[in-house]
């Protein structure tokens, strides 16, 4: 939710975008070794990026606006991955 935050204040754009670009590039390296390692599509990793945490803010997003017990928010999660990871892999 904080990133989500972030991302929409004028503190983000107070940052310089290679900064932005250096915290991204452990999650992009993984995406880039799943792609060569023929595990996920490949696609533009910006936009692979793009998605997955798309997917994931909305998610939380969700499960922050309802009042599910943690069961049902741990099977929310767990069938959220398994459409994502259909979405994104080979």
């Amino acid at each position: 939710m904080f990133i989500e935050q972030f991302n929409n204040s004028p503190y983000a754009k107070k940052l310089v975008e290679e900064e932005i670009k250096n915290n991204m590039k452990p999650i992009l390296y993984l995406l880039q070794q799943g792609m060569e390692e023929n595990l996920i599509k490949p696609m533009d990793l910006e936009l692979m990026y793009t998605l997955i945490t798309g997917h994931a803010f909305g998610i939380n997003k969700y499960l922050m606006g309802k009042n599910h017990p943690t069961q049902k928010q741990s099977e929310i999660m767990e069938e959220s991955f398994a459409l994502l990871w259909k979405m994104i892999s080979i």
